[in-house]
């Protein structure tokens, strides 16, 4: 009795090992896509699609695309070997080695990390001891390595050599009937909250400001008059674009601002280097730099439920550096880039620049008001309730609703380019629901699907009775 009683605890533990994984790829294939491929676009009405099926155990992997084949390797380094390999035989020129994506079975079930997420982890650590503690998985991952700089070296060197970097959540299959629209309908869609990337063909948007109710805009409205300031300390702290500064009290500086040549600098108005200009030509008052914005502004209503705002530059003209878009100091923020927000339940996305464009000091921001509509449509067709100006959109692209007041619900509505989520954070595979296991990298699609293991040998006890029963039926005629 009492070995029945040792052996259940082991039986208990084999139970996760009862599913293993289905990883289905798509890769582009077609030569004329390399222009596209510099958005991240592909086109999902080609046919030139080179289909990989790879089955691997639900545990801590790491896969790679060796030309239009994806391989699964139990360590980093092993995929490392396999690439060096190739180097000495002369094939890395002909046949691209690139690193996907790695699964790491964690206490809450398997996630999937990209290769920059697996940097940033390794930026905070400081030891093996502390990577084996705090991330147990990962340090198999790399082959148990006993030198934690030598951990950084290879994934930053992995993360150079790697054409495509960035991990997308996909609510598009590759597989769709054209005739078909509404099969948005019974895809559950990607939940957009605030400060998340979206990808509607090559235009890539954040989601900047979400106000779905009116309640939540009244709140806002109350607590966003930070206009006028009310005192100004010694240090502010200045936001460009992640990037922050710190600034010393220079309220008895003789140096003119460059706009309007006084040196006076006001608590409501102060005078700062906002830029990386020296000298006489590097002070601004705020309130001149917010009116030196508005002369780069213009304004487009698309339609009755969208607006444009468009800056033509937002950096210094002589040094070239960007222009803080918001002064922050003693908890209250006050912005340098204005546009006119509705009395009604809206959402703001800015619009980013292309990747392959120099103009990375424009600024677009997509001002879209909530109506009463169960959904709505977004493309480039005027029959749309949200209107984007972007030639690689569909005409109907995707469909957004609001099931939660704090995010938005993104859809794919047969677009040709496909309708993508970033992913900054890991994601825990879904084990229930495929559809959420939908991913993009550079110009491969993948879907990771758990099977069970009783489902083949089922499978294979049906066609066995099929076949008996065709068979006997053949020998009676």
């Amino acid at each position: 009795m009492n070995q029945s009683t040792n052996h259940s605890p082991k039986k208990h533990a084999l139970k996760p090992c009862s599913k293993y994984l289905k990883l289905v790829f798509h890769t582009w294939e077609n030569s004329e896509l390399k222009a596209n491929t510099l958005y991240g676009l592909l086109d999902y009405r080609d046919k030139k699609i080179k289909q990989n099926e790879v089955v691997a155990k639900p545990i801590s992997q790491v896969f790679a695309q060796i030309g239009n084949d994806i391989k699964a390797f139990d360590t980093i380094p092993e995929a490392l070997d396999m690439k060096n390999l190739l180097i000495e035989q002369g094939d890395v020129g002909d046949v691209q080695f690139n690193f996907l994506f790695c699964i790491l079975l964690r206490r809450n079930g398997l996630n999937i990390y990209s290769f920059n997420q697996l940097l940033v982890i390794l930026k905070y650590l400081d030891s093996i001891k502390s990577l084996q503690e705090s991330h147990p998985e990962l340090y198999k991952l790399f082959g148990e390595c006993k030198d934690i700089e030598n951990l950084k070296e290879i994934l930053e060197l992995v993360e150079v050599e790697n054409s495509s970097k960035d991990l997308w959540r996909v609510t598009k299959s590759v597989n769709w009937n054209r005739s078909c629209r509404d099969d948005h309908i019974r895809s559950r869609g990607l939940k957009i909250k605030q400060g998340d990337i979206i990808k509607l063909g090559r235009l890539k948007m954040k989601l900047v400001d979400i106000q779905t109710t009116k309640d939540m805009l009244k709140s806002k409205n109350q607590c966003s008059k930070l206009d006028s300031f009310k005192s100004l300390e010694e240090e502010i702290i200045v936001e460009r674009d992640h990037i922050s500064l710190r600034i010393e009290d220079e309220q008895d500086t003789l140096i003119p601002c460059r706009f309007c040549l006084s040196s006076e600098s006001k608590p409501h108005d102060p005078l700062m280097n906002l830029c990386n200009c020296k000298g006489t030509q590097g002070f601004l008052h705020t309130e001149c730099l917010r009116s030196w914005m508005e002369a780069q502004m213009t304004h487009e209503i698309l339609n009755e439920n969208s607006e444009l705002y468009n800056w033509s530059s937002t950096s210094c003209e002589l040094c070239k550096a960007p222009y803080p878009t918001s002064i922050e100091f003693n908890g209250k923020t006050k912005s340098i880039l204005n546009y006119e927000k509705p009395d009604e339940p809206y959402f703001v996305f800015e619009k980013f620049a292309p990747e392959v464009s120099s103009e990375i000091t424009k600024k677009s921001f997509y001002i879209f008001r909530i109506k009463n509509l169960q959904e709505y449509k977004i493309g480039k067709s005027s029959e749309c309730e949200y209107i984007l100006d972007d030639a690689s959109a569909s005409r109907f692209h995707a469909v957004i609703a609001f099931e939660d007041p704090n995010c938005i619900l993104l859809k794919d509505y047969k677009s040709r380019y496909g309708t993508q989520q970033l992913m900054t954070i890991p994601q825990t595979l879904d084990n229930k629901d495929s559809a959420n296991n939908v991913f993009q990298i550079g110009r491969t699609w993948c879907k990771v699907e758990f099977k069970k293991k009783e489902a083949k040998s089922s499978i294979n006890s049906v066609s066995f009775g099929l076949f008996c029963g065709i068979f006997s039926r053949r020998k009676k005629h």
